[in-house]
């Protein structure tokens, strides 16, 4: 009997041990995160932080992967454009809990400004097109607003004058209930003189001697936004638009500028947006992928002055290859699936936007089916926080985040226009560009580009790009 008793306290002592040091094992294997805090965010509510992480209170991490998922969500918050630092540290380690303290510096959030902006599509065109003139600039004031409520709530308000007067009002407000938001804009803009068609793949613009308006649009939108999780967003949106020219362009110059000699265009639009964003600091992607899908109906029934439906799929994909290097790709292509004749204002492919090739800055591809490949070796230089030495300048801005990249790009494109080919070389065939260059990210919100790019026709030129992240 006392054997027994002694093989049983022998093999429960076992069983204690055994218990005990897979304890002290999975202590070294992962920690549970018992808390989150947020310190700094002044303006901005904690939940809309806790919204944007993708680390969760409660969530069990791997040690070994602990650092890397800390550091995604330390680029996801500086993505926000709403702080200009922020800081992710792993505290309070008790057994295998520990906290999060999300330490942040909010940016500024108003800025009011005074307008004064290229009309054109961008510097290049202005620069090497209009030589600088300063006819072909907008000017006037304005205010934005990134964080009105402190829910990352944005309001714009614009009062334009100079190549295009315009008068706006924008309010987007991103968390109603539950990943719902819901966002309103109104506008009015007038010009005297606008681009009434392309020939030799140059926009050809149209001024009236009397300096009178020769294009006026009203357009009024609702969107409502579902955003599920940090990554998937879902955009509903409704639009009304109303567009008015002069009568020289509808019955001559381009008749299918508003499609059919219209000199008015009242019409509504649907569009459906699915976006499902895994980049790594969206700004400038740094890893990750994105995925966006586009449906859209102009005109709500087939008696509608427009009745056309298309469709586009937009994929990019940035991957690390080394500690300093990063390979990104970006396939986008747009195709009609209803067509009932496009008008000219909405037929723009390549070249407006985001929707461009390297080295073609000064072209435009009109067309209705297009579809783009983009692709980019980049060597980041420094990622580091410099502190000027200046004692007036604001808080917000006494740590300035400032990034740099160098860069090769190969890009190719090909545009189907069926309706003015005829005049413009570069559609309907395949074109690419290529070419070296240079970008800075700076505050997490401003981005500057420097290109110097070939293109296959043997064109070659410096461009310069730049983009506000509000």
């Amino acid at each position: 009997m006392p054997f027994c008793n002694r093989r049983l306290r022998t093999i429960a002592l076992f069983f204690v041990l055994f218990w005990n040091a897979n304890l002290c094992f999975s202590q070294n294997e992962y920690v549970i995160i018992s808390d989150i805090t947020f310190k700094g965010n002044n303006k901005t509510h904690g939940h809309i932080l806790a919204f944007e992480m993708n680390i969760e209170r409660g969530d069990t991490i791997a040690l070994s992967i602990l650092s890397k998922k800390v550091a995604e969500d330390e680029e996801r918050l500086s993505s926000m454009g709403l702080f200009t630092s922020v800081k992710i540290n792993v505290t309070k380690w008790v057994g295998e809990t520990a906290r999060l303290d999300v330490v942040v510096v909010e940016n500024l959030f108003i800025y009011p400004y005074v307008i004064f902006e290229l009309a054109d599509r961008n510097f290049n065109v202005w620069r090497k097109e209009f030589n600088y003139a300063l006819k072909r600039t907008n000017y006037g004031l304005a205010m934005t607003h990134i964080n009105f409520t402190g829910h990352k709530d944005k309001l714009k308000v614009k009062f334009q004058r100079g190549f295009t007067h315009k008068y706006e009002l924008f309010y987007e407000f991103p968390y109603i209930y539950k990943g719902w938001g819901l966002t309103a804009n109104f506008l009015y803009s007038d010009n005297k003189e606008f681009g009434y068609i392309s020939n030799n793949n140059r926009l050809l613009f149209y001024k009236d001697r009397d300096e009178q308006v020769v294009l006026k649009q009203h357009r009024g939108s609702l969107t409502l936004t579902h955003r599920t999780s940090a990554y998937l967003t879902q955009q509903f949106r409704s639009e009304y638009i109303n567009v008015n020219i002069i009568d020289t362009v509808a019955k001559s110059l381009n008749p299918g500028f508003l499609g059919q000699f219209r000199t008015e265009l009242p019409f509504w639009h649907f569009n459906y947006n699915l976006i499902w964003n895994r980049t790594l600091y969206p700004l400038y992607p740094q890893g990750g992928y994105r995925l966006e899908l586009n449906l859209r109906k102009d005109g709500y029934n087939r008696n509608a002055a427009v009745n056309n439906a298309w469709a586009s799929l937009d994929i990019e994909y940035h991957q690390p290859i080394r500690k300093r290097w990063i390979l990104s790709s970006r396939i986008k292509g747009k195709y009609y699936l209803l067509n009932n004749g496009v008008p000219y204002m909405f037929y723009g492919a390549l070249g407006y936007g985001n929707d461009g090739l390297t080295g073609y800055q000064l072209k435009v591809m009109d067309g209705d089916h297009f579809f783009i490949n983009k692709n980019a070796l980049k060597f980041r230089i420094t990622d580091r926080d410099i502190v000027p030495k200046i004692k007036w300048i604001p808080n917000q801005f006494k740590k300035m985040n400032i990034k740099l990249f160098l860069r090769g790009s190969f890009d190719y494109g090909y545009v189907s226009d069926p309706q003015y080919g005829t005049i413009n070389p570069l559609s309907n065939s395949h074109q690419y560009g290529y070419g070296p260059g240079l970008d800075a990210v700076i505050y997490n919100n401003l981005s500057v580009s420097i290109d110097y790019s070939w293109i296959r026709n043997g064109e070659n030129g410096l461009f310069i790009n730049s983009g506000f992240n509000f």
